[in-house]
């Protein structure tokens, strides 16, 4: 049996797999066992009674998830963060990428003349960043006639639509479907990858790279192992809307080498496309 997150289905099913002596395989996607919230914020810094709620509840889900035959992180990154936690003593463990699309694009070339597009897609919440972003582009003073492309939708929905009509460079799209959203990869400059939480092994940055767009990330979780700073695109200081500013910067100045970055950014995505996955896995 292969389990991913069984939130909703019942904790306790490790455990009748157990009891049953089925072979058992998870795949780990994030911290739901660490955290019950599934959200742990890149700062440190939080009240006494929280940790130990968090200890309590990493107590107890140990217990009930025991040692698997087989444990598959998507990062490197996941799998030593649940070790040091003392998760799955006994289970082999496994780092394979998450599944990624196979499409039709590859490494691209840009014009001279063409507008730089910025790209972020993602959910519009506090955590993914889209506050710090909307910051570091009004003191982004490069601009010129580049543009910042915003697709997804959520909670903080007003403010975007509030800054894209204050701020005629910012263009919001809205939620769009998976097809519909490979328009905007395939025509973007760089990707935007601001998160505020510990990421695994986010999916908008596999997209980026399978229609050869480099990408501008903060450098939490597992993030720094898909995008290698001035090679697949730029790392900065998560929560740092001032390495924000210096990370598209970066991307401007790096510009004669776009097309180098491009080429690598889509060389690492089919590294982990996914009829690879289904094989390895």
């Amino acid at each position: 049996v292969h389990t991913h997150n069984i939130m909703g289905l019942g904790f306790l099913l490790p455990r009748l797999l157990k009891k049953m002596g089925l072979r058992h395989v998870h795949t780990v996607h994030d911290v739901q066992l660490l955290e019950p919230s599934g959200l742990m914020m890149v700062a440190g810094g939080v009240p006494w009674y929280v940790r130990i709620g968090r200890w309590k509840y990493r107590t107890v889900m140990r217990w009930i998830f025991g040692s698997p035959n087989v444990v598959i992180f998507p990062s490197q990154f996941l799998c030593a963060l649940y070790t040091r936690y003392g998760f799955f003593s006994k289970s082999k463990k496994v780092v394979l990428h998450n599944p990624a699309p196979i499409i039709n694009a590859g490494p691209r070339t840009l014009a001279k003349s063409q507008q730089l597009r910025f790209l972020f897609v993602g959910q519009l919440e506090a955590h993914k960043g889209i506050r710090e972003l909307l910051s570091a582009w009004s003191q982004w003073h490069r601009r010129g006639d580049a543009v910042l492309e915003i697709v997804g939708g959520g909670s903080l929905e007003n403010i975007v639509c509030a800054a894209a009509l204050v701020d005629k460079s910012i263009l919001f799209h809205g939620k769009k479907n998976r097809q519909e959203i490979f328009f905007y990869y395939n025509r973007a400059t760089f990707v935007v990858f601001p998160s505020l939480v510990i990421e695994n092994a986010p999916t908008v940055i596999v997209e980026s790279f399978l229609c050869g767009v480099p990408v501008i990330a903060a450098a939490t979780g597992g993030v720094p192992e898909f995008v290698q700073d001035a090679r697949t695109g730029f790392l900065y200081e998560p929560e740092s809307v001032e390495g924000l500013v210096a990370g598209l910067d970066r991307a401007v100045a790096s510009m004669e080498k776009w097309g180098e970055m491009s080429e690598r950014a889509y060389d690492m995505g089919m590294k982990i496309a996914e009829e690879k996955h289904v094989e390895k896995l």
